[in-house]
Parts: C-alpha cells; structure tokens; sequence
C-alpha cells in the first residue's frame, strides 16, 4: 500500500520521503521501492543496512558518481602534503614554523575541497531521486535543505511522539502507517511512559481526524484466517480478511 502511494506521488512530480524508526522497517521498504523501478536512495551509516542494499545508500551513490574521480584528486595532494611533511620534519631538514602553518593550511583546504564536492554531489542525488529513504532521528537537514512534498511513515505507531516530529517537519503533508494495538514503542523508563511518552501521536490523531481521514487495512496476508480469527475478533470488530492465497492452505 505505502509503495504504491509513494507510486502515485511521483507520477504527479511530488517529492516524497519515507521514514520508520527502525532500520530494518526502512529497508524493507526500500527494497519493494527498488522492485517497482523507483529511483529511492537510503541515507544512514551503510554498516547499519541490509549488505543487499548499499548500492542504493546515499555513501555508495556518492563514491560511484563520476566527479568522485576528483575528490579523489584532491585526497590524494592532501596525503602527499602530509606525507612530504612528516619526512622532512623527520629527516632533520631546515623547515620553519612558518612553512609548517602553510602547508597545515594547504592541507585543510584540500580537505575541505574534497568535502564540499562531496557534499555537493550528495545534495544532487538527494534531489534528483524518487524517494529518500531514512530513520526518524537519521535525518540530516542540511543536506535535506529543501521540504518534500509528502512523507511516509511506516510503523508510526512504534515510535515516541518526540520522535515522530523530526521527520515531520520536512514535509507539507505525511500519511501515516502503523497499528497501535500491536508493538509499542521501546520506552525503558517506567516514569517517562507514565507521563506520556508512550502514548504515540499516531494514537492521538486516530482520536482527533475524522473517520474519512482513516483506513483499515483489512487484508493480512501471513496466516490462516482460522488462525487470524481470534485477533480479527477480539481486537478488529471481526474486519479483518485472510487473502486468498493464506485461505486456500488448510492448518
């Protein structure tokens, strides 16, 4: 369902960002955009994503683009500088504190050349992709800069309210995604969810918006529907539906 909401949005020439307070919930994602041809880019430590997709991290984009060539230009004379440096300090030459400074001078600026490009390129590809993918709290607003037109949240109803607004404020509107009456968000401190940290802003709005501004997604497709009765029952009104795949398979 988010995958072709996001679909839609980029039919219409919206710029639109996906957010989950997990890793994994944000891969999964990711990955189904791929499958649907989507140009989708994944911020985040690359150490912390699936291996079977940092090709579409935002630090594997970057060391692929073609004018990475030239950042490695400029690390290359900045290693040189250190490199011819360190010798002549240590071979006893003649090289004064004033040399010192200007070449530690050069050397930053070469660093600092490199990492404008670098940033540089990654605010292009940011902004020439489909969809930007990342944590609640992984966002990096600089580089982001510009607002989206529309922001996804998946498992919202896993995620403290605090947390919730950092990706909101990048987008003009957000659709919203979770089920409160399964996992909770992960609050350590008993006296922080007495006070209200762990009743979730998708549960408050679920209580404010009007009905037409919700949908139950009433079709699981993981289980028997025997086995999905008793939940249908006890906690859905008995609306929920077993996809025809899961019925057709006997228990």
């Amino acid at each position: 369902v988010l995958v072709e909401i996001i679909r839609h949005a980029v039919a219409q020439g919206q710029r639109v960002l996906a957010s989950a307070p997990s890793n994994i919930a944000v891969d999964n994602l990711l990955e189904k955009l791929l499958n649907a041809g989507l140009k989708a880019v994944r911020m985040g430590h690359p150490a912390r994503i699936l291996d079977s997709l940092r090709h579409a991290t935002l630090s594997a984009l970057v060391t692929e683009h073609p004018d990475q060539k030239f950042i490695t230009e400029l690390d290359e004379q900045r290693e040189r500088l250190i490199h011819e440096r360190t010798r002549a300090i240590h071979s006893g030459g003649s090289i004064g504190w004033d040399e010192r400074r200007q070449i530690q001078k050069e050397i930053n600026a070469l660093w600092q050349d490199a990492r404008d490009m670098e940033y540089a390129i990654g605010r292009q590809i940011l902004a020439d992709a489909d969809v930007v993918l990342v944590t609640h709290g992984g966002i990096a607003k600089p580089i982001l800069k510009k607002p989206f037109d529309l922001l996804i949240m998946d498992e919202a109803s896993q995620a403290t309210e605090p947390l919730s607004w950092v990706p909101i404020t990048q987008a003009r509107k957000v659709v919203f995604a979770g089920d409160p009456l399964q996992l909770p968000p992960t609050i350590y401190s008993d006296e922080a969810k007495k006070q209200g940290l762990g009743y979730t802003l998708f549960e408050r709005l679920q209580k404010m918006l009007p009905e037409e501004g919700q949908a139950l997604l009433r079709i699981q497709y993981r289980m028997h529907e025997t086995i999905m009765g008793f939940s249908s029952q006890q906690f859905y009104g008995g609306a929920l539906e077993a996809d025809a795949s899961v019925r057709a398979h006997t228990v």
